[in-house]
């Protein structure tokens, strides 16, 4: 998969970006029903993989399967915060922001305890990408 792939996949999952103050109602419902947790866990494997191949440092069948299930398992959480704060108002944005951002700390540490040494730093590269391609179209508007 592409990587501009990785990026939509995070961005309607909410994984890297907190919601904007201004969404609707029907945006957060756009955003929880947009794309499946195992398809994004298998977009974002997907690319991990080619880095990860890029750098020699190739994941195992195992940490495959047990990657797989960490980034399932975080997307679905992402959803149901989606889905949570999908009415919340400006009130409630902080607590959604940093309920998002726990999300992801957690599914981050979860999935890097499965990874080699050599391997985290191409995960870490990865989410870097995704992240600062987020801001860069959250910038845009």
């Amino acid at each position: 998969m592409r990587l501009a792939s990785v990026f939509t996949a995070l961005l309607v999952l909410g994984a890297c970006a907190t919601p904007a103050p201004s969404s609707t109602p029907a945006d957060w419902s756009a955003l929880a029903d947009a794309l499946g947790s195992e398809e994004y866990a298998e977009t974002f494997l997907d690319e991990l993989e080619t880095r990860l191949d890029a750098a020699d440092a190739d994941l195992a069948p195992d940490q495959r399967t047990a990657l797989y299930r960490v980034l399932y398992d975080g997307a679905e959480r992402n959803r149901a915060l989606i889905a949570r704060y999908r009415d919340a108002g400006p009130v409630q944005q902080p607590e959604a922001e940093r309920a998002l951002l726990a999300e992801r700390t957690r599914t981050d540490t979860e999935a890097e305890a499965l990874l080699r040494p050599t391997q985290v730093p191409v995960y870490r590269a990865l989410q870097r990408d995704v992240r600062a391609a987020l801001a860069r179209e959250a910038a845009r508007g």
